[in-house]
């Protein structure tokens, strides 16, 4: 009988120790698959630093220069950048006309902007946004509001990076704030034209009537390149001049403090 409880105690320790051996197995399995998610997270974020460290060396190379139009504004602005000044060879009398034009053709666009507005706010002529009565004049407002934004889009992304350029070179400008002003007048302008727009065209119920409406109101944008093809081909502000070099970033503005 001894030998038989001896021989029934020697199996409970043998599967208390294959119990053991179970659970250390299980433990090993969860701090290895603990292990690898923590490699995958590691690679996964190692990947994204990667990524992100290949756009912004693509960013510095590709932001060398400022590359803008010729429109009033854009005019305007080369008048007040330094080395253009002496590039184009331009006194104070001639940046005071650039900076006036570009005054000029704000105050028109935001006068037709406002008489928009106007009708809008004040509810006169009936006006009132409207549910398209049929697939005709959603498609009419949906194209002509995609063509809207694409005409202005160009200006408004224009004026951003004046105002970025400014903000980072104020040292390369005669008169910073003015130039500021400028950029931040082609923006608002922009956006104006666009919202003021698109809200007009919604109260418009005839097909024939968005696109009329769209033809007129597009105008209104592209102000200043009427006024810009108006001038004289012989017009200092109309001479080729380099592109402003970027120097600073704001990124290195961060770093230097």
């Amino acid at each position: 009988m001894g030998a038989m409880f001896n021989k029934i105690g020697g199996f409970g320790n043998i599967g208390k120790v294959a119990s053991e051996v179970d659970d250390k197995g299980e433990k090993e399995r969860e701090l290895d698959s603990v292990e690898r998610q923590s490699v995958a997270i590691y690679d996964e974020n190692l990947g994204i630093q990667k990524k992100r460290m290949a756009h912004l060396k693509e960013t510095v190379e590709n932001d060398k220069a400022l590359n803008i139009g010729d429109d009033t504004y854009a005019m305007g602005f080369k008048a007040m950048h330094l080395d253009t000044m002496t590039e184009m060879n331009l006194n104070m009398c001639d940046v005071h006309d650039a900076f006036q034009a570009a005054l000029s053709v704000f105050f028109i666009q935001f006068t037709l902007i406002g008489i928009l507005a106007l009708i809008v706010f004040t509810q006169d002529e009936g006006f009132s946004i409207k549910l398209p009565p049929n697939l005709a004049v959603l498609a009419a407002r949906f194209v002509c509001s995609i063509l809207m934004h694409l005409q202005v889009e160009g200006d408004m992304r224009q004026g951003l990076s004046m105002m970025k350029y400014v903000c980072n070179h104020s040292k390369d400008f005669s008169n910073p704030f003015y130039a500021f002003c400028v950029a931040l007048m082609q923006c608002l302008g922009g956006m104006g034209a666009e919202i003021f727009c698109i809200l007009f065209l919604c109260s418009l119920t005839d097909p024939i009537m968005i696109l009329i409406r769209f033809v007129a109101f597009a105008s209104i944008g592209k102000v200043d390149d009427f006024y810009a093809s108006a001038l004289s081909p012989d017009h200092k502000m109309k001479k080729d001049s380099e592109d402003m070099m970027i120097t600073k970033h704001r990124r290195d503005t961060q770093e230097d403090k």
